[in-house]
């Protein structure tokens, strides 16, 4: 099975994400058998990526970049997925994960009108310390850990759930509070099957 994986980094914000994601997801979704068809810098480009979302044996799109409530963006905020302008073969039968603000709002429903079987994201913008953005980037991720040891769309909600979870009370625990209200602010924000069915169905799994 083949993993679509999206990581724009052409500033700050988007190359921590990246930079976490490639040492710390990546390692974890080949561990499990899966194959990566990566794209990052200046190939999250919709032309490059765009073919390869119907290739044959894709069934899973995580992405990190800047988004908006319609359109989830690659390299120089280039947009990669935007409503009205996919194919719907590009969402049909995949879960979508997307580390990006905003794409909740509108795009992830859209994507599952459109047969994506699982959506995850978040409705508002997505809020971490650019100097230690592995406390907040950890939580996210466990979404990808979980489904890639085969959890289904619930299981992994509630895994990224009680990480975010875990780690406020860890920085409450260390005098820390601004940092947990961060991370209260994002976990009550992610979007899921388990919050909502328009994002899809629980029990979908890779």
């Amino acid at each position: 099975m083949t993993v679509i994986v999206i990581d724009s980094d052409y500033e700050e914000v988007t190359e921590a994400c990246q930079e976490y994601r490639q040492s710390e997801v990546y390692p974890t979704l080949k561990k499990a058998g899966f194959t990566i068809d990566a794209f990052s810098g200046n190939t999250a480009r919709r032309a490059s990526i765009a073919p390869q979302l119907t290739a044959p044996g894709v069934r899973f799109i995580t992405g990190s970049g800047h988004g908006l409530e319609r359109r989830f963006t690659g390299f120089n905020g280039e947009p990669i997925l935007e409503i009205g302008r996919y194919d719907p073969n590009e969402s049909r039968d995949k879960i979508i994960h997307l580390l990006a603000c905003l794409t909740a709002a509108e795009l992830g429903g859209d994507l599952v009108k459109n047969g994506c079987v699982a959506f995850f994201g978040y409705d508002v913008v997505f809020m971490f310390p650019l100097d230690a953005p592995d406390l907040f980037l950890d939580c996210d991720a466990e979404i990808d850990f979980a489904l890639a040891h085969g959890r289904t769309a619930g299981e992994a909600y509630w895994g990224a759930y009680d990480a975010f979870t875990n780690r406020m009370q860890q920085l409450l625990a260390t005098g820390r509070p601004y940092l947990a209200a961060m991370l209260e602010y994002n976990r009550d924000h992610l979007c899921a099957p388990s919050t909502d069915a328009k994002w899809g169905t629980v029990d979908a799994a890779l």
